[in-house]
């Protein structure tokens, strides 16, 4: 184990976790030993401090990734390699890449041969692209100090000259173990190419390679079928394997059988009723009673199958799944989940919610169909064990095996021509559908013509495809169910996900997007990894992916994308994001409220730590996944430029955000008038501020306009206002009287604020009108934003109150005189017919 741990390069974990990709960035190039210390994985069993905590982990395997847990941590801490190297000679490599040359050239290796030395040529490979990664960086350092001395020169002192004398030699050695690591690669380079030449013959050669067909295994099995069916018990049953089991332990398991068949029959029979009545606001069945109804309506089998396999793995001597006892205890058990799985795939609350907008009777076809293709698998299993479909059966099983071949095809095509009839998938997926209907026909007439390996081939292929298309798809369908869960969920776990990332009711939230997409790729990439690895025939695809994923691809002499770095990086950001909405929450929920500060100042500091999470995430992700940010200098200019160039407003626009979450002339729930904009400021961002106006409108404001323009803030520093409301009263009318009424009216409205720092409501005598006396009636309400309310129930009190006491509003009036005169004489008229004006007579 110690030898384990010492070899335990972490600059060479490639990113398989964010941990180590980070550790890999800050250890690049500097390596240091701290074994005397007692710092190294291998001598943390030493450490008189890590002595105990080791010793009390409770599980041997975490106790074994302990020290390797630690030096990363400490790797992380301290920007050094807390492991030893051991030393990679490429010589010695050299050798051994001659002796699995020498192996893979024997004339009498098989499939296994081929990818082991496959496998290992593979690993040293990978070993010696590290070999020349860590050389290349040394030698960039050391060409880093070889510029620093500068050129040679008669001056220079002697330690000047040793100096540059040493890194000279150090830079030559790296030369020479760069070119000799990028040779082992060359040569490893080839013989997985070679292996995978020879491993695809040996494969092809394999599936190409007839037996029997059904015909010649009939007719051998025709003259020996009453000895074979003799032979069946002692075949199935392995007595030397169950004879450790005694009377009372058959007994035992017989009763735990038992018992677990009457409590799931007595579980069915009230679990049943129970999720009939679970019901949502809707009507429609809730979640927990589509579970509860899918697992408790196969109860019986459930314990039964369980009681049973566990009973005999626990006292059958060696047992395994070759005993058929075991097989079919297990049976039960998988038919009960494999049921269960069906009856929640084709009901409400599942993946499968979507297909299941069909016909009762439709409804019913689909899971008979889907029960008969599991029976078919089960009875295979059951049969001739679990690699049924990757190994040849013994010669006297040949026709037993074909007819369950052909019932198995049978039962996949009856599933597959069930998408023609439903919904969503009735006019989609036509080549998938052809495929895997063209597959089996192919693999079922392979075996039945003697090419069953081309059979099993065929056939675990495309089962085993479907079913990691089916775990995907169920993951996909809960990682997004648990995203509108956690968002829009009106239960209590909702609720308090919701609070612990700091999301608003209805609302979406960026960073749980950022983390839904980042394990929406990490499931994407695992699947089509699988689907590689299942379906290459020459056995380097994976070798090849690994290698790609490890080295990348060369896009020019200093841009080079690796997969496995970009991986490292989005992971890294995903979980950075995820950091960041927790620490909002905790600021907006708890913090930031301990610390006394009020609302806008929580707000304006929580929206600054989102976007600084946001930067901190992208600047590290980019970090993780290898970016030079050296080249950055041309890409900073040129954004300058087009800043700049076109970019003023959306600047001017960032500047003015910050200026409002650090001055906050405005702060979220302020009314203000912006303009012709009116409203509550609902929320700050960095480029805009939303404004919801009173009729519900949000109205995107940037936020140039609020720094640059004139904006009211109706309650910058509290929420009273003060309402003006004028009103005429006829002449003669009594204004001591109507002073009164005004003031006593503005006082009995539970809005208007009659005692405090602010004056009490009064009336105004303020001028002599034209045709009424004006008054004016000043009154301080606790809400401003409520003003327009308030006056109009004032307008309406001070209407009923004057006509009840006989006060008269006036409104203007205006004499019109309306003066008629006969026409003029004709002798009076003017050339054309018309009268000549008349002349004004001020005497008249």
């Amino acid at each position: 184990m110690a030898r384990d741990f010492r070899s335990f390069d972490l600059s060479c974990a490639r990113g398989m976790t964010a941990a180590a990709a980070v550790c890999r960035f800050f250890c690049r190039g500097r390596t240091a030993t701290l074994d005397r210390a007692g710092l190294l994985p291998g001598g943390l069993r030493e450490n008189r401090l890590a002595q105990p905590l080791i010793r009390h982990v409770p599980h041997p395997v975490i106790a074994r990734l302990l020290p390797a847990a630690l030096a990363a941590a400490l790797c992380i801490l301290t920007g050094q390699v807390a492991v030893a190297q051991e030393a990679y000679d490429p010589i010695e490599a050299e050798y051994e890449l001659e002796e699995l040359q020498i192996q893979l050239d024997q004339t009498g290796i098989d499939e296994e041969g081929v990818r082991a030395v496959q496998a290992r040529a593979s690993s040293m490979r990978a070993t010696a692209v590290a070999c020349v990664r860590r050389a290349e960086d040394e030698a960039a350092q050391v060409s880093a100090d070889l510029e620093l001395l500068g050129d040679l020169s008669e001056v220079d002192v002697a330690e000047v000259l040793e100096q540059r004398g040493t890194l000279e030699v150090q830079a030559d050695t790296l030369a020479s173990r760069i070119t000799a690591c990028r040779l082992v690669i060359l040569r490893a380079g080839q013989i997985v190419e070679n292996s995978a030449e020879e491993y695809s013959r040996l494969s092809a050669k394999r599936l190409a390679s007839p037996g029997r067909n059904a015909l010649g295994a009939l007719a051998d099995l025709l003259p020996a079928l009453p000895q074979y069916l003799r032979d069946i018990p002692a075949r199935l049953i392995d007595a030397e394997k169950l004879a450790s089991i005694s009377g009372w332990r058959w007994i035992i398991i017989v009763a735990t059988t038992f018992i677990g068949f009457v409590t799931g029959n007595m579980i069915r029979r009230y679990a049943l009723p129970w999720a009939d009545d679970q019901r949502g606001a809707g009507g429609e069945p809730a979640v927990s009673a589509v579970l509860t109804r899918a697992v408790a309506n196969q109860a019986h089998l459930f314990l039964a199958g369980g009681a049973a396999t566990l009973g005999l793995v626990s006292f059958a001597r060696d047992a395994n799944l070759d005993v058929f006892a075991v097989r079919l205890a297990l049976s039960v058990l998988l038919f009960a989940i494999a049921r269960a799985l069906i009856s929640w795939y084709t009901g409400p609350h599942s993946p499968g919610q979507g297909l299941t907008l069909m016909a009762e009777d439709t409804q019913h076809m689909v899971v008979t169909r889907l029960r008969t293709l599991v029976l078919a698998l089960l009875l295979g299993f059951l049969i001739f064990g679990p690699d049924w479909l990757s190994s040849l059966p013994d010669e006297r099983d040949l026709v037993v095996r074909s007819l369950l071949t052909v019932f198995l095809v049978t039962g996949f095509i009856w599933v597959v021509r069930l998408a023609r009839l439903l919904p969503a998938t009735r006019d989609r997926l036509y080549l998938l559908r052809l495929l895997l209907i063209v597959a089996s026909i192919v693999a079922v007439s392979a075996d039945l013509s003697g090419y069953r390996n081309l059979a099993n081939y065929l056939l675990s292929g495309v089962f085993a495809t479907l079913t990691a298309g089916l775990v995907l798809w169920t993951l996909l369908w809960l990682i997004n169910q648990a995203s509108e869960g956690i968002v829009y969920g009106r239960a209590r776990l909702s609720y308090r996900m919701r609070g612990w990332l700091g999301i608003r009711p209805d609302s979406s939230s960026a960073e749980l997007g950022w983390l839904r997409l980042v394990l929406s790729l990490a499931l994407w990439m695992c699947f089509i990894v699988f689907l590689v690895w299942l379906w290459d025939t020459t056995g380097n695809a994976m070798a090849t992916l690994r290698l790609y994923s490890d080295t990348g691809f060369r896009l020019s002499d200093t841009t080079t994308l690796i997969p496995i770095d970009i991986a490292s990086g989005l992971a890294t950001f995903g979980g950075i994001i995820a950091l960041t909405a927790w620490i909002k929450a905790r600021m907006e929920k708890q913090w930031l409220r301990e610390m006394g500060m009020d609302i806008g100042s929580r707000e304006a500091l929580v929206t600054l730590a989102g976007y600084v999470g946001f930067v901190i995430a992208t600047f590290v992700g980019l970090l993780v996944a290898g970016v030079n940010f050296a080249g950055f200098a041309l890409v900073a200019g040129a954004l300058s430029l087009g800043i700049g160039i076109g970019l003023q407003e959306i600047v001017a626009n960032f500047v003015s955000g910050l200026v409002l979450l650090f001055e906050r002339p405005i702060k979220s729930g302020d009314f203000v008038t912006v303009g012709s904009v009116e409203g509550t400021v609902r929320q700050i961002r960095i480029r805009s501020t939303e404004i919801e106006t009173l009729n519900r409108q949000n109205v995107v404001v940037p936020n140039s306009e609020l720094i640059t323009n004139q904006v009211t803030n109706w309650v910058l520093r509290d929420p009273y206002g003060r309402l003006q409301i004028r009103v005429g009263v006829a002449y003669g009318s009594d204004t001591q009287k109507v002073k009164s009424i005004l003031e006593e009216l503005a006082a009995a409205h539970p809005e208007v604020i009659t005692k405090g720092k602010v004056p009490a409501p009064r009336a105004l005598f303020m001028q002599f009108g034209d045709s009424s006396l004006d008054f004016e009636l000043r009154a301080w309400i606790r809400q401003i934003e409520r003003r327009f309310q308030v006056t109009s129930d004032l307008n309406l009190a001070i209407d009923a109150a004057f006509r009840e006491n006989g006060i008269e509003i006036p409104f203007p009036q205006r004499d019109l005189h309306v003066r008629s005169w006969a026409p003029p004489p004709p002798h009076l008229a003017d050339g054309h017919g018309q009268a000549p004006p008349l002349e004004d007579d001020d005497s008249r």
